[in-house]
């Protein structure tokens, strides 16, 4: 009976170590899916990355690089500190000639103390080349640096 015993004990250890193996990489499978994915560079997903970087860092030099040229003239700019975190997750592309539309995923968190309240919202960025290089015409919110951006 006692050998019994043994062989259930040894097998309940060996469960609960194959359950708590799981839910390590489960654990790790989901941080390493936070991790920035680096777009290819020259590519419209490249110009937004940069773009949405420096916007969130409080860059407005940089982010303005990344803006056509008709944009970065008329800029009256509104860079104001970030009281919220931002994440966003790309959807999809379409490159027509020298335009592209690539869609996104965004996500805010706004921390309010003892509370975080969070939205999302699907929304495209608009661009085209100039000089053989992808620059932002059209940015969704909250990621417009310019209080005239998209206007003609």
């Amino acid at each position: 009976m006692e050998q019994t015993n043994k062989r259930i004990d040894r097998s309940l250890i060996a469960i609960l170590v194959v359950i708590a193996a799981v839910i390590v990489l489960a654990i790790v499978a989901v941080f390493a899916s936070n991790q920035e994915i680096k777009a290819e560079p020259g590519s419209p997903e490249f110009a937004i990355q940069n773009y949405s970087k420096a916007v969130m860092d409080g860059d407005q030099d940089t982010a303005l690089k990344y803006l056509t040229s008709s944009q970065q003239e008329n800029c009256d700019p509104n860079l104001d500190s970030m009281n919220y975190s931002t994440r966003m997750t790309l959807v999809s592309t379409k490159i027509t000639g020298d335009s592209a539309v690539v869609k996104v995923r965004i996500e805010i968190s706004y921390d309010n103390g003892a509370f975080t309240d969070s939205s999302g919202t699907t929304d495209s960025f608009r661009l085209v080349k100039e000089s053989g290089d992808w620059k932002i015409q059209q940015a969704p919110w909250p990621l417009i640096i310019c209080y005239n951006q998209g206007e003609k």
